[in-house]
């Protein structure tokens, strides 16, 4: 094969599938490398820096690393391994964005409890209690809810183990055993199979849209972080809370230290009178 042929978007897209890549991450790799080819050819180093500063220009930090990654790969692929183009630094947030209040989250559980969707209700309770994310909770089995506690290998393939409130599992196994079951998934779907994360952001969407709160902070992951902060503020031990999430660092953890962008906001108006 000539140079030109390691380099086209055809030799790429069919090494990329080689890599069992998704169809749709294929597709984005492959419009960024078009669009560099477009602009400028063949890669040398001069025109990565100049790539770069284009992307930066138009793009926000976490858009630009996906672009460069996917150029990265191709700069592999077609033989320039020795050239490379660099992501930028991600910013620190400086709040937690999208977390229900107490009273948003209480609000929600009393409409799930009116209707009666016990199904849903034990779903929010059992996420906001374990602050698990949800890859791991659609996992979970009603033998895990009876020993107290499951171990998994989660998010970057590190090992932990998620344990589960003494009375909400009572509730949840008493709840499950009146529909006639005693092991298996916790949670099912209208088929009777384990129900999967995205149907329970679905469910969760439908439900939290006709109890009128924002559906920007009823979504799985939100409930992750709605569990963080009230660990803390019942116990300040950043290290243990960085344990029961799974995070590879307590650097990611001291996050949840600080306000939501909502509680910045009040406090910010409450005080600034000058």
């Amino acid at each position: 094969m000539s140079k030109t042929d390691y380099e086209s978007l055809d030799y790429f897209r069919r090494k990329l599938k080689e890599e069992c890549l998704a169809d749709r991450t294929i597709t984005s790799f492959v419009r960024v490398v078009s669009k560099f080819k477009h602009m400028y050819g063949s890669p040398t180093a001069d025109r990565l820096r100049d790539f770069r500063s284009y992307l930066i220009e138009r793009y926000a930090p976490k858009t630009v690393n996906q672009y460069t990654s996917a150029l990265n790969r191709w700069l592999k692929i077609s033989k320039h391994s020795r050239l490379s183009i660099k992501g930028v630094r991600l910013p620190r947030a400086s709040f937690v964005e999208n977390v229900p209040s107490d009273a948003e989250y209480n609000r929600f559980l009393e409409y799930l409890l009116t209707i009666g969707d016990y199904r849903n209700y034990y779903v929010v309770r059992l996420l906001a209690c374990t602050g698990a994310r949800i890859s791991e909770f659609v996992r979970f089995r009603l033998e895990d809810l009876e020993r107290g506690f499951v171990d998994m290998y989660g998010k970057g393939d590190r090992y932990r183990r998620i344990y589960f409130p003494r009375q909400l599992s009572k509730e949840i196994l008493g709840w499950a055993k009146s529909g006639g079951r005693q092991s298996g998934a916790v949670f099912l779907n209208y088929r009777g199979r384990a129900i999967t994360s995205r149907g329970i952001s679905a469910m969760l969407k439908f439900r939290a849209e006709r109890a009128g709160i924002p559906t920007s902070i009823v979504y799985p992951h939100a409930f992750r972080h709605y569990f963080a902060k009230r660990f803390l503020r019942a116990h300040s031990d950043v290290v243990l809370l960085s344990d029961l999430l799974g995070h590879a660092s307590v650097e990611t953890t001291r996050i949840y230290l600080r306000k939501t962008s909502r509680e910045q906001s009040v406090i910010f108006d409450r005080y600034v009178k000058w």
